[in-house]
């Protein structure tokens, strides 16, 4: 799913499995502001759930989602803040040893 240039988007309750070669995030917002993902449940063998790019991407919040079974919860590109990506109340992948 690619959301671009989208302001005070919900995306709830979405569970999707990856592409065949795992390398394309399930969701990708592109120039995104105040955006709330809510709900998220990516299958087993999901590398990355979220890539945030465009240098307007701001306030994205990931709220309430199962991330115990992904590689990698989001990527955010370097013309992004770091601050932009907010996670609350969801479960974490287990931590790389």
């Amino acid at each position: 799913m690619v959301l671009d240039d989208v302001r005070r988007g919900r995306v709830r309750t979405f569970r999707a499995t990856p592409a065949v070669e795992g390398e394309e995030p399930l969701v990708w917002l592109r120039s995104v502001r105040d955006c709330v993902l809510d709900g998220l449940r990516p299958r087993a063998g999901t590398r990355r759930v979220v890539r945030l790019s465009g240098a307007d991407t701001a306030g994205i919040r990931l709220e309430r989602s199962d991330f115990r079974q992904v590689e990698r919860v989001a990527t955010v590109d370097t013309d992004v803040a770091a601050s932009a990506p907010r996670m609350q109340g969801n479960a974490a992948p287990p931590s790389p040893r």
